[in-house]
């Protein structure tokens, strides 16, 4: 759906701020008000939650008539990338990590489900796609959830319409697919989903057809885990099958419970440290042969902010994506459709892009939700609705505009 670029933040006197990743909608999708208002209800929500498991949105704005998110650059991989390189090294992720990954995950989820509002009201944010592809697992060990385009917070009026279900439905809980009102404990169901399949190596509900899963699914009655691994700890079973109860009565009450039931068990089920995290990451992609990391690291070398021969040096090392953009996370066009082509990169250092901004409220972009209402033109290069370094505060939210800038060093990070 986007593609994501390495960018630095430009201060009004012409400093270079840190590295940051810059987020735009594939070129096929813009027109596509669906498809912007997810992307900018993806911004809105994330930048109600400020936790160290959770990325950070730094910047939501407007350029071209193209809506972009300015976040936290992340080094690293999703969960997802990592477990297809342990799969497809005849592996299982040791169950220590995983557990890490997911109590960390949960950290961070359980502070969006707890976030309020200026007012103090809770937001009632449910992610609705809690899902290996959306943990981030850092080079360093530290673990992020990603990607809220289609949570809802009732607060701020996001939700679904009726008769439709958004998420991968491996990981959407019974409530969900029967359509009723879905809390904070559907997203405990995913996580539900994400252990089991650690512990068993299978999925708790499969099928022929979707059809066929969703049903499973609606009817509630996963093996235990100790029928496909007798050496499962029984303590961790009974976790993972009341995250995965049918009723969200049964469930645990929220994820900071779910977390402290896992924590306790120590023994087979001890949580790995962090650091473990690291070292395990690189075993599975070394840092000097790993593509995407090698990838960034030039890009940072390259940044013509950087001083010195090996900066120099390193801009003519740069592969081919510093000019001609490939997308990070594409998503693949209709069938039968022709693939959309990324838009090409003017040469590094030289697009810079000017902002006038303030932060992100519940209100969007511009009154009405309307994506660049009210702006002066697209000559004017207005981003309505910047976030200036975190969640914004009551304060924040009646501050003046500021001059701000985005400056892309390198191509998409890939």
């Amino acid at each position: 759906m986007a593609e994501v670029y390495l960018a630095r933040a430009i201060t009004p006197d012409g400093q270079r701020g840190p590295a940051v990743a810059v987020k735009r909608l594939m070129p096929h999708l813009v027109a596509d008000r669906r498809i912007v208002q997810m992307f900018l209800n993806e911004a809105r929500i994330t930048a109600q939650v400020r936790h160290p498991h959770v990325v950070s949105i730094l910047e939501l704005g407007m350029e071209g008539g193209e809506p972009f998110i300015a976040m936290e650059l992340l080094e690293g991989r999703s969960f997802a990338e990592v477990r297809q390189e342990a799969a497809e090294r005849g592996q299982r992720v040791p169950l220590g990590i995983t557990l890490r990954v997911l109590v960390d995950a949960c950290r961070g989820l359980d502070a969006a489900h707890r976030a309020v509002d200026e007012a103090g009201r809770p937001l009632k944010i449910v992610h609705r796609d809690f899902t290996p592809d959306n943990i981030h697992v850092g080079a360093n060990g530290a673990v992020k959830v990603i990607d809220f385009g289609i949570a809802k917070a009732d607060a701020l009026g996001s939700g679904t319409e009726p008769g439709t279900l958004k998420g991968k439905f491996f990981y959407m809980s019974p409530e969900m697919i029967a359509g009723r009102s879905v809390d904070h404990r559907a997203d405990l169901f995913a996580a539900g989903v994400m252990l089991y399949e650690q512990l068993c190596g299978r999925r708790p509900f499969t099928g022929m057809s979707t059809d066929e899963v969703l049903t499973r699914i609606s009817e509630g009655r996963p093996k235990p885990p100790t029928a496909f691994d007798p050496s499962v700890p029984q303590a961790l079973e009974a976790v993972c099958l009341m995250a995965l109860a049918k009723d969200p009565e049964a469930r645990f009450d929220s994820l900071q419970t779910f977390i402290a039931a896992i924590e306790m068990l120590g023994g087979p089920a001890e949580v790995a440290a962090p650091a473990q995290v690291a070292a395990y990451l690189d075993t599975l992609f070394p840092p000097d042969s790993d593509p995407k990391r090698l990838a960034l690291r030039q890009a940072r070398l390259a940044d013509p902010s950087n001083s010195g021969a090996e900066g120099a040096q390193a801009v003519d090392m740069l592969p081919p994506f510093g000019v001609q953009g490939v997308p990070a996370w594409p998503v693949p066009p209709p069938a039968g459709a022709a693939p959309a082509a990324s838009r090409p990169l003017p040469p590094l250092g030289t697009h810079t892009v000017s902002l006038r901004a303030r932060p992100v409220t519940s209100g969007g972009l511009a009154p009405g939700g309307a994506p660049g209402a009210g702006s002066t033109g697209a000559q004017d290069k207005t981003a309505r609705g910047a976030v200036n370094g975190g969640v914004p505060t009551g304060s924040q939210a009646r501050a003046p505009r500021s001059r701000r800038a985005l400056a892309i060093v390198a191509g998409v990070l890939v």
